[in-house]
């Protein structure tokens, strides 16, 4: 209640408990006295929700620029979003249930907690046991990136070459799209939003989400 509009509203993760491989929480339960209890427990249950994220961003940017030399020109498109937060809902979440849903276990998921891995960076793996998978600040990461979106190499060639043909003009081009992307989100593509909940599209949600699409293409424009 009275949360901002599109915030990411659960509870708050608070790693793994090294003595036996519990998954902790923060419990964010407000005192007599007004203040915050951030002491942790492992009962999710027991972990008061509160505010992790906005999948909104605080800032969005673009850079493009042509260069152009000698009938040769290279125009360039970089675009980026800043300071939203993304849920990393589907791979995340699922690939460390343990087998209690049909989603193979994803890699990161070696790092689990063992006797002999006290500190490890995920809670103890229990076949068929939820140890840390329910939906927490553990799947909220950060959503920023720069894309190289657009670059375009093109090359006309010069007239003197065309009007012995009886040519206006002749452009050939290559255009490779969604080449680079600079992010330390760990999913397949920062531009996601999940069409899995009752609301149809929400913004954010990586539910498996199908990465865009790098492309290159290349032809030829001729002019009469």
């Amino acid at each position: 209640e009275g949360q901002p509009l599109g915030t990411f509203f659960t509870a708050e993760y608070a790693g793994v408990d090294p003595a036996n491989g519990d998954a902790l929480w923060y419990k964010n339960v407000k005192n007599a006295d007004g203040t915050i209890d951030r002491s942790t427990t492992n009962s999710y249950n027991q972990a008061q929700r509160v505010v992790v994220g906005n999948p909104q961003p605080r800032l969005l940017g673009g850079l493009t620029n042509t260069f152009s030399y000698k009938g040769f020109d290279l125009s360039i498109f970089f675009n980026g979003v800043f300071g939203n937060k993304l849920n990393f809902y589907g791979v995340g979440r699922f690939s460390s249930a343990n087998a209690r849903f049909e989603d193979n276990q994803t890699a990161d998921q070696l790092d689990s907690w063992t006797k002999e891995n006290p500190n490890a960076k995920f809670p103890e793996a229990r076949l068929f046991f939820n140890n840390g998978a329910q939906p927490s600040s553990r799947f909220i990461q950060d959503g920023s990136f720069v894309r190289l979106r657009n670059v375009t190499l093109s090359y006309s060639l010069p007239k003197s070459l065309l009007n012995k043909a009886k040519i206006n003009s002749v452009r050939l081009f290559l255009t490779g799209q969604n080449l680079l992307t600079f992010t330390k989100y760990t999913g397949w593509d920062p531009e996601v939003n999940a069409d899995d909940i009752v609301t149809n599209i929400a913004q954010g949600y990586d539910f498996y989400t199908a990465p865009q699409a790098k492309t290159i293409t290349g032809g030829i424009n001729i002019g009469f």
